[in-house]
């Protein structure tokens, strides 16, 4: 709904778009395709092998805009009509600056969004009917909200337009920048066939999905025990996995759901080989020319002797850890701490270390490590609990939002209804399934 109106504005933000072209003229010179009626584009779907071979568009139908290509049996209320459907789509157009859609670098992106253009209406529809159904009305709030939301919508369009004017000319005043993005906008809306009201019912729309889709949701709860299932799934798997190989365990990313006993925080300084060795260290790895890349790896490592000695003795010398990593260390994540954990690579070295604050060094495909030992490491009921949640909250969205999309689909199976594949130029059941 929201999302759907709003997508081509911030293409448009991104595309740098422009309707300069439209100042002064109809809508028609915007729709009018550049490509000669006569011309044949083609392209091959996703979904098969079959390929458009389109010479229109549906911008230059003549089909009246009162015209049904979406009709609904026996809820005439519900039908879309052509000029329903055009607004949308010119306005998809206008947002990705497409003034042909039959050009081949378009036709497969343009059909696709008509398709979907027709059933997100049709959607819309049913929804609507549905809302009112479920005994559901729009509050003096929603209302408001639906004037805000248009307002604000309004804004950030304009906005947009005047971005677009200062990055033309630093030097356009305020005054002007401003009715720069006022015709613009007035540019567009007249291009798609739009007025404000048109903007004011897409968002009607985004507030009636919203309360029914949180209607929906509040009859089918995901219960929280769920989610702590599916977390304790989670670190048992990690626990067998470990039992069985200690290396495949990656401490880094289980540090709120589960270390095991012995688990240390650390801290590094990499003083680490170039971009090109470690490219050529890891070519000679997977070629399984070990021999070859552990001598490159001696070779380098006396490379860097200098430099490791250099920042050895400052830190004998009572330097600071997170300084001395600042100044020598080569790892992108600086004081970040790093979780090693008993039988795991990285540990060797981490776990020969006496005491809390004393340091190690060993060596790897990437340079020499200067490793810290900051703390042991544990997993806290407060962090857990966090993971839990963070879990929960993305299996009760994915599941709410199948069980609603099931739910449309059986809402849009009550209805007998017909899209006009040939008006709208759109794949047939049978193409797409070829």
């Amino acid at each position: 709904m929201k999302s759907r109106k709003i997508s081509a504005i911030l293409a448009a933000a991104a595309m740098l778009l422009s309707f300069a072209g439209c100042n002064g003229g109809g809508s028609s010179s915007k729709a009018e395709s550049t490509t000669p009626s006569t011309t044949t584009q083609s392209s091959t779907t996703q979904s098969g092998s079959t390929s458009i071979f389109y010479a229109d568009s549906v911008l230059k139908s003549d089909l009246p805009l009162d015209t049904v290509v979406v009709s609904v049996e026996g809820h005439e209320d519900m039908n879309i009509t052509f000029g329903d459907f055009l607004k949308d789509y010119k306005y998809f157009l206008s947002g990705y600056q497409i003034t042909d859609d039959t050009a081949f670098m378009y036709i497969e992106m343009a059909t696709a969004q008509r398709q979907y253009i027709a059933n997100s209406l049709l959607n819309e529809k049913i929804m609507e009917k549905k809302f009112y159904e479920y005994g559901l009305s729009l509050t003096k709030e929603d209302e408001a909200k639906i004037e805000a939301d248009t307002e604000a919508n309004v804004q950030y369009m304009k906005e947009i337009y005047q971005s677009m004017a200062l990055m033309t000319d630093d030097t356009m005043s305020e005054e002007d920048v401003i009715a720069y993005g006022e015709q613009q906008y007035e540019a567009m809306l007249k291009y798609c066939g739009m007025t404000i009201d048109d903007i004011r019912n897409w968002q009607r729309s985004s507030v009636i999905q919203t309360k029914l889709v949180e209607y929906v949701t509040e009859q089918h709860p995901y219960d929280y025990s769920e989610s702590e299932a599916q977390v304790q799934a989670l670190e048992d798997s990690a626990k067998a996995s470990y039992a069985e190989d200690p290396a495949t365990l990656n401490p880094d990313v289980m540090t709120s759901l589960w270390l095991p006993e012995g688990t240390r925080a650390v801290q590094h300084i990499l003083i680490g080989f170039d971009a090109v060795t470690q490219s050529e260290i890891t070519t000679l790895r997977s070629e399984g020319k070990n021999d070859e890349a552990d001598a490159m790896v001696e070779e380098k490592l006396a490379e860097l002797a200098e430099e490791l000695a250099e920042a050895q003795d400052k830190l004998a010398a009572g330097e600071d850890i997170e300084a001395l990593i600042a100044e020598y260390s080569d790892d992108t994540n600086g004081t970040q701490l790093y979780y090693a954990a008993p039988g795991t690579e990285f540990a060797k070295a981490a776990m020969d270390i006496a005491a809390i604050g004393e340091t190690a060094v060993c060596s790897t495909d990437y340079g020499y490590h200067i490793i810290s030992y900051v703390s042991d490491a544990t997993v806290s009921a407060e962090a857990r609990k966090g993971y839990v949640d963070a879990i929960h909250v993305y299996l009760e969205s994915a599941y709410h939002a199948q069980i609603f999309d099931e739910l449309l689909t059986e809402w849009r199976n009550e209805y007998n209804f017909t899209i006009d594949s040939d008006a709208l130029i759109l794949l047939t059941e049978e193409e797409t399934t070829e």
